[in-house]
Formats: structure tokens, sequence, C-alpha cells
């Protein structure tokens, strides 16, 4: 009877049948981060979040401190790509407002590219705890930027 289950499994996998319970909801967010990608900008957040995704751990592990740089280059280019697009949520802010908006945004991103660059300074001097801080301040700049420039948030 043991037996059985695993080969149920096999057969749901080999159908594309989800086999967890929470697979539809992965399947949501798989489709919506496809949908966000279909913009520049969002194509760009998406380099500086997988960069976020790697770091996280990365920082704590010394052997991985080129991984690390390389994935700081790759958030820092991101990021200097990124503050020249205009978010989507400036199309239907006021017109009055929209200047600043934008000019709020880019400011935003050009202090986000600087702690990238402390990051990355504190990387090269192999200074774990100034590393793990600016992680721990691009990660709450991370959260502001997405309450103010972002309709979800």
């Amino acid at each position: 009877m043991n037996r059985s289950i695993p080969a149920v499994a096999a057969l749901a996998v080999a159908l594309g049948l989800p086999v967890f319970q929470d697979a539809p909801k992965q399947q949501e967010r798989r489709d919506a981060k496809k949908h966000e990608s279909s913009t520049p900008l969002a194509q760009q957040m998406t380099k500086i979040d997988d960069a976020m995704t790697f770091l996280k751990r990365g920082l704590r592990d010394p052997a991985k401190r080129d991984d690390c740089l390389a994935q700081v280059a790759t958030a820092q280019a991101a990021c200097v790509a990124a503050k020249l697009l205009v978010p989507k949520m400036a199309a239907t802010t006021a017109e009055a407002e929209r200047a600043a908006f934008v000019t709020n945004y880019r400011k935003g991103m050009a202090a986000l590219l600087i702690e990238w660059t402390n990051l990355e300074v504190a990387l090269l001097n192999g200074d774990k705890e100034a590393s793990l801080a600016s992680y721990k301040k691009l990660e709450a700049m991370e959260e502001e930027g997405h309450n103010a420039f972002t309709d979800g948030g």
C-alpha cells in the first residue's frame, strides 16, 4: 500500500498535475513574476531581488566572497539602469505631483546605488559586520522604496 503513494505522485507529476497542496499558489507567484517582468523597470528590479536573495546567505560564508562581489556588481548595474526609468505608478500620480514623484524615485535609486557601493567596499575590506549591516540597510531601503513607488507596496 505504501508503494502506491509514490506511484500516484509520480503519475501526477508526469501528467502535470499539482502534487502538493500549495502548488497552485506557487504557480500564481511565478505567473505574477512573469507579468511584472514585462516592463524594463521590473526586469532590473528582478536582478536586484535575485542579488538580495543570494546575499542573504552568501554574506555569511567567507568562501562566497567573489560570488557576493559579482552579485553586488549585477545589482549596481541594475540600479544604474533602473534609476533612469520611470515607475508605472508615475502615470497615475497627479500631474502636479508627478515631477516630484519621479525626482524622489531617482534620488531613492541613487541612495540605493550608494549603499550597494558601501556593501562592495565592506566585502573588499573583508568586514563581515559592515557587510551584514549594509545588507540590512539595503533590505530596509527596498521595503521603503516598494511602499513609496509601487501600487502594491
